[in-house]
Order: C-alpha cells, then structure tokens, then sequence
C-alpha cells in the first residue's frame, strides 16, 4: 500500500522548500506525527527515501528533513526493526 493522494501532497507541503526555510526541525517532524497515524509511518517513510532516491528533493535542507523524518519515524525502536536502516547505511558509507 502507498500513501493517498491526499496523504502525499500533505507529505509534499511539509518537506516543501519555503516551509522547511520558516520552521525547526523539531516543527516539522511534530507536524508529520500531526498529519499521520503511526500505522502509516511506513508508508511515509517509503515515500521519502523514494523522494530522496529519484533526487526529487533538490536541497540540502529537504534532503536533512527527510532523512531526519525517517529517523524519527522509528525513534526508541531497536535499530533491527527500524526498516529503513539501510537508508543510513548508505548515507554512512557516502560520507566515508
């Protein structure tokens, strides 16, 4: 299953360049958890490595966001039942 349209372009706004540039961090990970029920995290979270794997988040700051989204979306679990911890691997093993 995949977000809804609605669900999408609410996710769309959120990571959305001028209103990423008038907000924290903090702001916009409380305004995902405001949006989306934690059954669909996964769902968010899909979508964004997707955004971040087709560079269709052109900023550094977007990019931050989303990557910080993920992290937070599975915050206090262990970091084997986090699904998208190759994300980070991945991340990790660009910046070495």
């Amino acid at each position: 299953m995949a977000l809804t349209i609605d669900q999408c372009t609410q996710l769309f706004r959120i990571v959305d360049e001028s209103n990423i540039k008038n907000q924290t961090l903090e702001a916009l990970v409380n305004e995902v958890y405001k949006k989306f029920d934690p059954i669909d995290y996964f769902k968010v979270g899909t979508c964004l490595v997707m955004l971040l794997q087709q560079d269709l988040l052109p900023s550094p700051e977007q990019r931050l966001v989303a990557v910080t989204v993920l992290h937070e979306l599975y915050r206090g679990e262990p970091v084997a039942n986090t699904p998208f911890v190759n994300v980070f691997i991945q991340l990790l093993v660009r910046l070495i």
